[in-house]
């Protein structure tokens, strides 16, 4: 009986001994499972990426400056867009200017083929303006585009006012051809009249398609507008006036200067001579819509300030109605 006892000792320490090993192969490849399980992706046993996260977070803390093409600063992917721009090298100068250049030579040479009719002078002068006002602002886009578009925007106003321009020149040479012919006091009248209508005529046209180009307005009050601009502005309608009148008149005082110069006109110089004008009207314009601006804003106050006083005021003799 204690042999028999014994054996089965053995027996039951021997099934332990399996039932253990068992169970531990099963905890190791419970653990296996988990760990291929974390690296197939499913949900509840990823591991945490920390070191890719740390990566991408060293890679967005090193800024790159922004790059300048063409003088416009451009930021690249992934950089801060705090970061200051970096200044613009010669050679970025030297394109922009040349870039300008080539914008000024094409717009000239479509201002003098859109000319060619006569009758479209004023339209054409009302477009050129309105590109190199736009462009000493740097909001130009594409040049033959906004030229023809501002080009059919303002062409009846323009054309009306140089149909009144021609108009007066007409009747002063009309008048140069009747004094011609007189002699005396006639003579002596005459020439003032003319000095006068001359005047006038100065000071109406260096201003006139700026602002025919900027606002709306009528025909008479564009003239108006214009001729109280060029006395009350005084130095901006000079720079306006010799920046014209000068290379006009340098060009027609001699015969070979005209012969070897016009091409000058055709291809650029007319473009250059609004764009410098624009420079100084641009500051004009500026002064007075900001002095437009507040003067609407106190109005607006003042009037905020009526009406509070009113509502106060039948506020009150509501309330002594009531009573």
């Amino acid at each position: 009986m204690s042999k028999k006892k014994h054996k089965k000792n053995e027996e039951i320490k021997n099934t332990s001994e399996k039932i253990n090993i068992d169970n531990s192969g099963d905890s190791e490849s419970e653990i296996k499972g988990e760990t291929e399980a974390s690296d197939t992706g499913i949900p509840g046993t990823e591991k945490p990426e920390i070191s890719e996260e740390n990566d991408d977070e060293a890679k967005s803390s090193t800024v790159k400056p922004p790059r300048t093409v063409a003088g416009v600063s451009v930021v690249d992917p992934g950089t801060s867009a705090l970061e200051a721009p970096v200044p613009e090298t010669k050679k970025d100068k030297f394109f922009n200017i040349m870039n300008i250049f080539g914008d000024m030579v094409f717009l000239n040479i479509v201002f003098v083929l859109t000319c060619i009719p006569l009758i479209t002078i004023g339209a054409s002068f009302t477009a050129l303006y309105a590109i190199t006002l736009k462009m000493v602002r740097k909001e130009e886009g594409n040049v033959l585009l906004g030229f023809l578009d501002a080009f059919k925007k303002n062409f009846i106003s323009a054309t009306k006012a140089w149909i009144v321009v021609l108009l007066y020149l007409w009747l002063m040479y009309i008048e140069y051809v009747f004094l011609l012919r007189c002699e005396g006091m006639a003579y002596n009248v005459l020439i003032m009249v003319m000095g006068i209508e001359l005047l006038l005529l100065s000071f109406a046209l260096p201003l006139l398609f700026p602002i025919i180009a900027r606002y709306e307005n009528t025909t008479a009050n564009y003239f108006k507008n214009s001729i109280i601009l060029s006395f009350s502005k005084i130095s901006v309608w000079f720079r306006v006036y010799i920046s014209w009148i000068g290379p006009a008149m340098i060009t027609l005082a001699k015969p070979e200067v005209l012969y070897y110069g016009w091409f000058v006109w055709v291809f650029v110089l007319c473009s250059l001579l609004a764009y410098s004008s624009s420079l100084v009207i641009r500051n004009l314009f500026d002064d007075m819509e900001a002095a437009e601006e507040s003067r609407k804003k106190q109005s607006n106050e003042k009037k905020a300030v009526n009406e509070n006083s009113m509502n106060k005021k039948v506020h009150s003799a509501d309330k002594k109605d009531i009573k």
